[in-house]
């Protein structure tokens, strides 16, 4: 993640994300083109979830980054793994469809 307003990345590589339901579903896709299972992914995403819970602190403790970018960095990250846990938790309020 980059914390400059122009750079506001998630990705090194760029991609075109306006056909998915958000950031983590296309990094999900990618998962599965390379070739990854649904397990694979999944525990994937669970180790990037481990990452981001000390990242707002690691980045705080950054003396060399001004604190309107630790601040940015640290909101990314954050709203990064909401992204994250929304795409792997199963949808608890959608009923199943009937069969008819």
């Amino acid at each position: 993640m980059r914390a400059w307003p122009r750079h506001d990345l998630v990705s090194a590589i760029p991609f075109d994300g306006s056909e998915y339901a958000s950031q983590a579903h296309v990094f999900i896709k990618l998962g599965h083109n390379l070739g990854l299972s649904n397990t694979q992914v999944h525990r994937a995403i669970e180790r990037a979830l481990d990452a981001l819970q000390t990242y707002p602190e690691q980045v705080g403790d950054c003396p060399g980054v001004p604190p309107a970018q630790r601040e940015r960095l640290a909101t990314l990250s954050r709203k990064a793994a909401v992204g994250l846990k929304r795409a792997i938790t199963p949808d608890t309020r959608r009923r199943p469809q009937s069969k008819r």
